[in-house]
């Protein structure tokens, strides 16, 4: 396997592993051919190790402090916020460029696809964020669940009351 891609696949392990296992992993897949099994089974425990020290270092973080804090960074628990902001600015732009008045069109339009877009996208990530961290730290995740919840909802309530 060629120096450049066997570096490349060692980044997506985390640092401390990289630290203890990186010379000798890299000299081992200087080794191995290029295929598409090699790959993807690099690929895979790269992912794997990844989630486990996220895990581990999560749990040292949560375990010390009473707060949800490093939970809500999990990515899974960001971007789902995020995308239910961004419908509910999507509703509020819409709105002001039609000045409140919204006139029926033969389609939807792209604001409302857009709207339909960023709230479809933020179920396999809650989904996921629920089966993954709900057992490990229940009632934190649960909170993260709500404001998820919360803010989904904040950006359905324009949409439902204003019949758009």
């Amino acid at each position: 396997m060629n120096r450049c891609l066997s570096r490349a696949l060692i980044r997506l392990y985390p640092g401390e592993w990289r630290q203890r296992y990186g010379d000798e992993f890299e000299a081992m897949l200087k080794d191995q051919p290029t295929s598409f099994s090699v790959l993807a089974n690099v690929l895979s425990a790269g992912v794997a190790q990844r989630l486990e020290c996220q895990t581990k270092c999560l749990a040292v973080a949560t375990n010390a402090k009473d707060s949800i804090a490093p939970l809500a960074r999990v990515p899974t628990a960001i971007v789902p916020m995020f995308l239910s902001t961004a419908a509910l600015g999507v509703v509020f732009v819409a709105l002001a460029i039609a000045r409140g008045v919204m006139v029926p069109e033969g389609d939807e339009g792209a604001e409302a696809h857009l709207w339909q877009l960023c709230m479809a996208v933020q179920i396999p990530l809650v989904a996921y964020f629920a089966l993954r961290w709900v057992p490990k730290f229940p009632r934190k995740a649960l909170i993260v669940l709500a404001l998820q919840l919360l803010l989904a909802l904040a950006a359905m309530t324009p949409v439902y009351l204003l019949g758009l």
